[in-house]
């Protein structure tokens, strides 16, 4: 995948230059999995402009979706550009597989319950993340990676939001039994895959990673916990006493 030509590429291939090939192989790794992660998730708000059209969303929150995947293919592209400074050589997504089972339900039940979970759950926890590795990396390149990164990922939460808000309207008292199972399933997910705090020991420290804008696990896993309480909690009260 080509590189995005407005950031300055030969400075990040400076400081990946000082890592061993160990450490270096890790990054690669660990970048590649993050820009296929941005890859999948161009699919992930196709399918949700397409179930806004199937339950009648307006079409403000339509055009919102569509500008959402359109930042993902930007997020991929950058992504992959730094994957690919950390290899050595070019790397890029192959074919994403979509199973039919993605499509399979579309009731209102199922668009809420998945919205809520997606994007305000984990997109805000996406976008905390992003923006403490922004902070804790000196490289300016990744730096203006991870910001952007976080910047829109804190709007994609704002639409779900926006959407869920707009479904309480719509949907009544389903809909607000529904968004609260959203919200359930999300904050169960991450208590179940989320690292603990404190997991990391003298010999599995991998806080040199956050150099090169990776988190470490007990990082990662203290700024989702922090995210929980200081924005979804608080968030999602405000939705429901407003609805």
């Amino acid at each position: 995948m080509s590189k995005p030509n407005n950031l300055n590429w030969d400075l990040l291939k400076a400081h990946a230059d000082t890592l061993t090939s160990k450490q270096r192989r890790k990054v690669t790794d660990l970048w590649t999995r993050a820009a296929q992660g941005e890859h999948a998730s161009i699919a992930a708000f196709d399918r949700f402009a397409l179930q806004l059209l199937s339950i009648g969303a307006p079409p403000l929150l339509l055009e919102q979706a569509h500008l959402a995947a359109i930042d993902e293919v930007h997020h991929a592209q950058l992504t992959f550009a730094v994957a690919s400074i950390y290899a050595g050589e070019s790397l890029g997504p192959g074919p994403l597989v979509i199973p039919p089972s993605v499509f399979a339900d579309f009731s209102v039940r199922e668009v809420l319950r998945s919205a809520v979970d997606e994007g305000c759950v984990n997109e805000t926890i996406a976008a905390a993340e992003a923006d403490t590795a922004s902070q804790r990396v000196s490289c300016i390149p990744l730096q203006q990676v991870l910001k952007t990164i976080a910047d829109d990922e804190a709007e994609h939460a704002a639409l779900a939001y926006r959407f869920a808000a707009w479904a309480l309207g719509a949907f009544g008292h389903d809909g607000r039994t529904w968004i609260e199972e959203g919200f359930a399933n999300g904050f169960a997910r991450l208590g179940t895959s989320q690292p603990s705090i404190g997991t990391d020991d003298a010999n599995n420290d991998d806080t040199w990673l956050e150099a090169h804008g990776l988190l470490s696990d007990r990082a990662r896993a203290a700024c989702c916990a922090t995210a929980l309480t200081e924005v979804v909690t608080p968030a999602r009260r405000t939705l429901l006493l407003g609805g």
